[in-house]
């Protein structure tokens, strides 16, 4: 474990990255909405990945990492979220749920038990291959949307057929829910707006979102399957390229993030117990062989 540092995120540094991350993504689609099927492709390719690390920067924002002054921080928040695109706010409470949850039976994903009814170990696959295809991030949009417009709909089925995600909308208060109302009207018109200054297309639009749907969605369990059933040590340090680590901002240090949360990117290595010994790439193979009948020797770290 290297020497700890002051906890302090790297303000500067994260600005640029923001700025820099969301002109290259408008300068993606833009190439993309004026070009042919070759510049689509490669267009598609890159902006999958450049979103990568906005999807950090977003991350840092809603733990407070992004920037030491709260109203840059939550402006920041809203222009990462904006490209996602997402309500800073809703994904605030959702992941913080999350954090309080960490692996418990229906955090499992990549897990189903034999012993309940078949609709709910279909309802399991469905959901682990949303999670593996993309289509998970379609899910978060359009809910999303329903709390910001219509959220007594999260009280009806199908969200309201599991314990976790009951308690989860149970957080959204009307307060909650005005703020949520708010950033995501504030991200459809500047969507619009970009949309005419631009002239974008849809299908070249629309091609670029699936690929970074498909990237990001496929990584967003990875350091979270087969880990320990623990709601604090249930998550991986994953080994990666050095380069590689850097340009996701340390997310492969997913181990510390949980027991740490309070840590902003920079710091996380420094915080391992020792280096990261589970391959990431190796991980990422394991996650297409899922999901599987939850452990045996766990049968008491699966209530909700």
């Amino acid at each position: 474990m290297q020497k700890k540092q002051p906890n302090k995120p790297l303000s500067a540094i994260n600005f640029l990255l923001t700025l820099g991350i969301s002109g290259s993504a408008l300068w993606l689609l833009y190439l993309a909405s004026h070009g042919g099927a070759g510049q689509i492709i490669i267009a598609a390719v890159a902006f999958s990945i450049i979103l990568q690390p906005n999807y950090v920067l977003l991350h840092e924002g809603v733990h407070d990492n992004h920037q030491q002054n709260p109203l840059l921080n939550r402006l920041m928040s809203f222009i990462n979220g904006a490209l996602f695109p997402i309500s800073a706010t809703f994904y605030r409470l959702t992941h913080g749920f999350h954090h309080d949850n960490n692996r418990n039976e229906h955090e499992c994903f990549e897990y189903y038990d034999p012993q309940q009814p078949r609709a709910n170990q279909i309802f399991r696959h469905l959901q682990w291959y949303s999670i593996l295809f993309g289509t998970y991030w379609i899910f978060i949009l359009l809910t999303n949307l329903i709390a910001a417009s219509l959220p007594w709909l999260l009280k009806l089925w199908p969200f309201n057929a599991y314990l976790t995600t009951n308690k989860m909308f149970n957080r959204f208060n009307t307060r909650v829910l005005q703020w949520i109302s708010i950033e995501t009207g504030l991200i459809i018109l500047l969507w619009v707006l970009l949309w005419y200054l631009l002239d974008l297309k849809l299908i070249p639009s629309l091609i670029l979102y699936a690929a970074f749907a498909f990237n990001w969605s496929t990584r967003q369990y990875i350091a979270h399957a087969f880990s320990p059933i623990d709601r604090d040590s249930g998550a991986y340090n994953l080994k990666l390229g050095k380069w590689a680590q850097l340009f996701l901002l340390n997310s492969n240090y997913h181990l510390v993030h949980h027991q740490h949360p309070e840590l902003p990117w920079h710091l996380l290595p420094a915080y391992a117990e020792h280096p990261p010994l589970v391959d990431y790439w190796r991980q990422y193979r394991q996650l297409w062989s899922a999901p599987r009948v939850f452990p045996a020797s766990h049968p008491d770290n699966r209530a909700a």
